[in-house]
């Protein structure tokens, strides 16, 4: 077994006891175990309001940004970092201490561009990693870079950008206002995420092997995932383009409010699931070439929904508008087989034929909603629409 092997692995804190008034370098000690403990601390005072703050990790790694609420006992426009790294040593705990505080170093300085954050890598060994901390003022825009590992911000931020160069999960929880998350394999989560009356809420997300996962409430969406599903609760911004697709494999699920109006195009997958409210007329086109195979089944609920199946993987588009003041769904597809489940427990009301019926000629074809969006389904995935009710 060679000395690397038989390492012995230290982690150097650099970590504020307390981060309120916590300034400049703190004192160096010795400790029987570990043998040495670096606390150290630094702060920036009198920030101006909406200043970027830029962080770059060059080692893998785990960062965490908390925006503090407001505080009486937090000094205003204030900056706090903090941070812990592990190093390597080839036979003591005190040469992977000193291989640490050599080849590891963190900075934050005040530039024009904004307040930046960096760790970087002096011929660093491989293994080494570094886990850090940062508090700033509500509001502050936030751009992080991060090589391998977690990112995670919690707090009201008005602009978010994070990536990923390597892989790392993505999470952020109670923003408002603009996010842009991407990461070559890993998970985003977006939560508790909502927008204020002056400004508006924007998700551009983006993995290529990993979930998305979305709670936001009047935002405008674009969400990509190569190799995983998308999932999003909340409601949509009008008169704004929302779009969402999986490409290698993964299922689309949406869960808007059944009081608003849409417009959607599906496109791809093995299956288009749509919610309809009870009180709906539900109306379906289809081509001459397409197989129409139409009967109704009842389901109990409040909530009924059409189930458009494909007799293949190849790409199929149905599109369609759900207008609840006026209380019809209509659609248009190009291939399937068509189910139409009703919330009652009464026998199904017909079965085969056509998914139009008299009161279908009464219905405003070229009806458009201000609330549009897109979904474009790997081809083994599914498309589920589903509708919150409020009642």
């Amino acid at each position: 077994m060679n000395a690397y092997q038989t390492a012995k692995r230290i982690m150097i804190f650099c970590l504020a006891v307390v981060l309120i008034g916590c300034d400049g370098d703190g004192p160096t000690r010795a400790l029987g175990d570990p043998p040495k403990e670096i606390f150290d601390a630094t702060t920036i005072k009198g920030v101006n309001s909406g200043q970027l703050v830029t962080l770059v990790n060059e080692l893998p790694g785990e960062i965490q940004v908390v925006a503090y609420p407001d505080d009486p006992n937090t000094p205003d426009n204030e900056i706090t970092m903090d941070y812990a790294r592990t190093g390597w040593g080839e036979k003591t705990e005190d040469q992977a201490a000193d291989e640490a505080e050599q080849h590891i170093v963190v900075t934050m300085q005040n530039e024009l561009s904004g307040i930046e954050i960096r760790v970087k890598s002096q011929n660093a060994n491989p293994n080494d990693t570094v886990v850090l901390h940062v508090r700033v003022p509500p509001r502050t825009p936030l751009k992080i870079t991060n090589t391998r590992g977690n990112s995670v911000v919690i707090g009201e931020f008005n602009y978010v950008e994070a990536q990923m160069t390597q892989a790392g999960n993505i999470e952020v929880r109670g923003a408002v206002g603009k996010l842009s998350l991407k990461t070559p394999a890993g998970n985003i989560s977006v939560d508790e995420m909502g927008q204020p009356s002056d400004q508006s809420g924007s998700l551009d997300l983006e993995t290529g092997k990993g979930n998305i996962s979305m709670y936001a409430v009047g935002v405008n969406v674009k969400a990509t995932a190569s190799n995983g599903d998308i999932q999003f609760v909340g409601s949509l911004m009008a008169n704004q383009p929302n779009y969402f697709e999986t490409k290698g494999k993964g299922n689309i699920t949406l869960a808007l409010p059944d009081d608003v109006s849409y417009t959607f195009d599906a496109t791809g997958g093995d299956k288009v699931v749509n919610d309809f409210v009870p009180s709906s007329i539900v109306c379906g086109e289809a081509p001459p070439t397409a197989t129409l195979d139409y009967h109704a089944e009842p389901i109990p609920g409040q909530i009924g929904h059409v189930n458009i199946t494909y007799q293949s993987t190849t790409t199929h588009h149905i599109s369609g508008t759900m207008m609840a003041q006026n209380h019809y769904y209509l659609f248009h597809l190009t291939d399937g087989k068509v189910a139409k489940y009703l919330p009652a427990s009464s026998p199904p009301l017909q079965a085969g034929g056509a998914l139009w019926t008299p009161e279908c000629g009464k219905i405003d074809t070229g009806a458009v909603s201000p609330v549009k969006f897109q979904a474009w389904a790997a081809p083994s995935g599914s498309i589920s629409i589903r509708l919150i009710s409020k009642h």
